[in-house]
């Protein structure tokens, strides 16, 4: 068992520096000389691979997982010296927050970045099945591609996609951070 871990989330809408913030965390831990196993979605390829990217071109080392299993499988079948488990986009790993819950359990400091709504307004089972273990909620805002105010959710362009898939991967040719006034889905305008 690790001594007084942490349940870090950074949740708000694309381009809110949450990837930054969790690269923040992570960079704070190797400076205590904490080891950290990072983890992204395997159907996140944007940027590359093997790494979590930010917008910005930060890059930490991650697996890749389809599944919050996988992350387990990973630490309590491999070197077992972790002390922080760093996940990103978890919105979009399936059982992430079963997986985490249980790593908290067992001690392990927690740090994920993730979305908490999808473009059409509906908010994430996984994301909303971890925050109460949180110990720490940071709800980031970005800039409103439109009227230049916080924005605390994520718009996705039409011309992107006829569906209303909650899940669909894409950076800024296909998403937009927009306030509530200049969301339609959101405020309900195109209802």
């Amino acid at each position: 068992m690790k001594d007084n871990p942490e349940f870090i989330v950074i949740t708000g809408p694309m381009f809110s520096s949450k990837t930054t913030e969790l690269f923040t965390l992570v960079q704070k831990c190797t400076h205590r000389h904490k080891k950290f196993a990072a983890f992204k979605p395997s159907i996140d390829n944007r940027y590359g691979i093997d790494n979590i990217t930010s917008h910005d071109g930060l890059e930490i080392p991650a697996m890749r997982v389809k599944d919050g299993s996988d992350i387990l499988e990973f630490i309590f079948e491999g070197d077992d010296s972790y002390d922080i488990v760093v996940v990103d986009e978890a919105f979009m790993i399936p059982n992430v927050a079963k997986a985490l819950k249980l790593l908290f359990s067992y001690g392990y400091s927690i740090y994920v970045a993730t979305l908490d709504l999808s473009a059409t307004g509906k908010n994430f089972r996984e994301v909303n099945a971890m925050l109460p273990w949180a110990t720490k909620i940071e709800k980031r805002t970005a800039v409103c591609s439109v009227c230049s105010q916080d924005a605390n959710y994520t718009y996705k362009r039409s011309s992107f996609s006829n569906t209303d898939s909650d899940i669909e991967v894409g950076g800024a040719e296909e998403y937009e951070a927009r306030c509530f006034s200049c969301h339609p889905r959101i405020n309900e305008r195109d209802k």
